[in-house]
């Protein structure tokens, strides 16, 4: 659904989650991710000029790299829409607040991802990466 090319520090989203706004929270995941891929990996497509190009050099990549550089751009991705600190300040009050609430890991969830507009499961992995899948009672892995 996107692309980037570094040589003319490009990003490529495709048309169709811009024009849905049902897919707005994705679309902005998305622009976000390709984001952290040119900041963080712009050293391995750096001579990428075309798409071709780019899906050449994907292709000489081990499956354990790509996955290392996609897990990569989504936790800065991640970190760019839902930042350490004003995610802590909102979840110290939501765990303050459903305390005795049985549905309380799906409620947060839900509310962290309507107030940061990401998915709920942008919302988990961001969650998980700052730890609270150890640090609280917070159900975050399926």
């Amino acid at each position: 659904m996107a692309y980037m090319l570094t040589e003319g520090k490009r990003i490529f989203i495709d048309d169709k989650l811009l024009d849905n706004p049902r897919l707005g929270q994705r679309y902005r995941f998305t622009l976000a991710e390709e984001l952290a891929h040119f900041i963080l990996h712009s050293d391995i497509y750096k001579n990428c000029r075309t798409i071709d190009k780019r899906m050449e050099q994907e292709s000489l990549l081990t499956r354990q790299e790509k996955w290392y550089l996609e897990t990569n751009a989504k936790a800065l991705a991640s970190a760019i829409l839902m930042p350490k600190t004003m995610v802590e300040k909102r979840i110290d009050t939501l765990l303050a607040t459903v305390r005795d609430n049985p549905a309380r890991t799906p409620s947060i969830i839900a509310i962290l991802s309507r107030e940061f507009d990401v998915s709920e499961k942008a919302v988990r992995r961001r969650l998980i990466n700052l730890g609270y899948h150890r640090r609280s009672d917070l159900r975050l892995k399926n």
